[in-house]
């Protein structure tokens, strides 16, 4: 089985209507896939909503696929410090290396307003 890997991860809330009730919003996660048979590698997607999410073995599961998660996206970290999120240390302890997260510049795509166009 191929591993499918989320980089500069963060996570979402599908459907992205502001105006949507609250438990009607899913999880999802967003991020640069690698090992997708479906994306190209470092391609950005949003995936389907989680169903099951271990921040301490670095996995996530949905409907379709499971995810090993790496390095989380620097605004995702730098957003989880701000809110004193208990979550801020397990995702720091998902970077491959953790000094290089604040160095690490997320793809252009990332960056760029893409993200949420596929779904896995």
């Amino acid at each position: 089985m191929n591993e499918i890997r989320l980089e500069q991860w963060s996570t979402s809330a599908s459907p992205s209507d502001v105006y949507a009730a609250p438990e009607c919003r899913a999880l999802t996660l967003r991020g640069a896939v690698y090992g997708h048979l479906s994306y190209e590698d470092g391609e950005p997607i949003e995936t389907s909503p989680v169903m099951h999410l271990n921040l301490d073995e670095g996995r996530a599961q949905t409907r379709d696929a499971c995810y090993t998660l790496g390095t989380p996206s620097k605004e995702f970290l730098d957003y989880l410090a701000s809110i004193d999120s208990d979550l801020y240390d397990k995702a720091l302890n998902l970077a491959v290396k953790p000094a290089e997260v604040f160095n690490a510049e997320a793809p252009a795509a990332l960056s760029g307003g893409l993200l949420g166009q596929g779904r896995d």
